[in-house]
């Protein structure tokens, strides 16, 4: 009994020695991989740490720095939060779950939190729960054609701004306006987008679009088209006869086009862990006012043979049809869908943005995958792929709207944001799109550039 009573004690002591051992290691080396800003293995190794029971004030703050150093908010927040759990009174750790709120745009909690510290602190972090204008963006660019013959180059341009009301709601409004010439004339579009979102707690959001726009176009168009007609055999009087029919149709458009149109979008966002969910669904109804004159110029050139051996005989036939287009007229379509987006790896996201359009004559299903990198703090990609038929097409919530009928054989978007400092980033756009214009139905390509400037006052 004496030598169990001599035993358990120097177990313990040997036990705590080695936990002691093992205390000194873990934070001797987190600390190391803290100050060489190894924010991937500080991550790795912390969490892994964590997961053994380590649990402690400096430990935590230097996992969730790692964290949030890689944009990894959600991990960020969490050890923050144990953090303060260690130690209450920290302003240290409550500033970065702040922000660690603040850029989950839980903003209501975020709130919490700014209020809980100094006033000191407040002043120098710069941030207003309620901000006239958030943040003011400009763009501007070309797309640059390359058959001219079927239309020519397009200038394009937006301005927006964002506008922080109260912590759980914002809107955001741009305008936009476009200009091109094309084989059949030239076109000018007004457009006006205007977003009221509000955050409902508990990772809920809920956003309806607005977009308005006027379209008008000068059609002065002269074509022409050459095709196979008719193609028989037929015996009379003992002869053998073949005769064949080539149609060419000459066409004038002469008049004006006026197109006012406005789409309806309710967006219902709903965020779990690395997972985002975006179902939504829009009205969009066009009022079209037509006001021109098609003039079609029919020649039928008629070859007939008799066969074998005859020569063949050439006649000609004529006829002229005139149209007024002055019939006002409504063009309506749904759509609605789900965009979903995944969190796989630390800086990349995900998703698709999959649409399903309705139209009394037609139904459509559209899959739009995309995919967003960030490069440390300062840099980011975001790409993605879009094609669609004669239909008006919603993308990413309403922010962006294909109004234009002309068939989309394809469209690459490649957009990279570089922040300058905290107040300013820089956005550069290419796209390349094929198009087939749905008047002439000519084929050509655009080449897209468009620099953006992000401003918060």
């Amino acid at each position: 009994m004496h030598r169990i009573k001599f035993i358990l004690p120097l177990l313990l002591l040997v036990t705590n020695l080695f936990a002691q051992d093992s205390y000194q290691e873990v934070d001797s080396k987190s600390y190391q991989l803290y100050t060489e800003k190894n924010w991937q293995e500080l991550s790795q190794y912390g969490k892994a740490a964590s997961e053994k029971g380590y649990d402690y004030y400096y430990l935590n703050v230097r996992i969730g720095i790692a964290f949030f150093e890689l944009k990894d908010f959600e991990n960020a927040k969490s050890y923050f939060e144990k953090a303060l759990q260690n130690s209450s009174a920290s302003t240290y750790a409550k500033e970065y779950l702040f922000w660690s709120y603040y850029n989950l745009e839980e903003e209501i909690e975020a709130q919490k939190i700014y209020q809980s510290l100094p006033d000191s602190i407040q002043k120098r972090m710069d941030y207003h729960p309620s901000r006239i204008i958030d943040y003011i963006y400009v763009e501007g660019g070309m797309k640059k054609s390359n058959n001219k013959v079927a239309a020519d180059n397009l200038f394009y341009g937006r301005v927006g701004f964002k506008h922080q009301f109260l912590p759980r709601f914002h809107i955001y409004h741009e305008y936009s306006y476009m200009e091109q010439k094309a084989i059949w004339g030239e076109m000018k579009q007004h457009q006006y987008l205007f977003i009221p979102s509000i955050n409902l707690g508990k990772k809920w959001n809920i956003s309806v679009a607005f977009n308005g726009s006027n379209y008008k176009s000068q059609l002065n168009y002269i074509d022409s088209t050459k095709k196979q007609g008719s193609h028989y055999q037929y015996s009379s009087g003992g002869s053998n006869y073949v005769v064949d029919t080539v149609i060419t149709s000459h066409y004038l458009f002469r008049g004006g086009y006026e197109q006012n149109s406005v789409l309806a979008q309710l967006n219902i966002n709903k965020r779990i862990k690395d997972w985002s969910f975006t179902s939504h669904f829009n009205i969009y109804q066009a009022f079209e006012n037509p006001n021109y004159t098609r003039i079609v110029d029919y020649s039928y050139n008629i070859r007939e043979v008799v066969m074998p051996f005859s020569p063949p005989t050439f006649s000609q036939q004529s006829n002229s049809d005139t149209m007024l287009f002055n019939k006002n007229n409504i063009y309506r379509q749904l759509q609605y869908g789900l965009d979903f987006n995944i969190k796989p790896i630390k800086n990349i996201i995900l998703g698709a943005d999959i649409n399903y359009i309705y139209h009394s004559d037609f139904s459509k299903l559209n899959i739009i995958p995309y995919i967003r990198l960030y490069i440390g703090n300062s840099f980011s990609l975001f790409a993605y792929y879009v094609q669609k038929g004669n239909y008006v097409l919603s993308l990413f919530e309403g922010t962006q709207f294909l109004n234009s009928f002309d068939e989309l054989k394809h469209k690459v978007n490649l957009t990279g944001m570089v922040r300058i400092s905290s107040k300013v980033e820089l956005y550069t756009t290419f796209q390349n799109g094929k198009i087939i214009d749905n008047l002439s139905l000519r084929e050509y390509q655009l080449n897209s550039l468009f620099i953006g400037v992000k401003f918060r006052p």
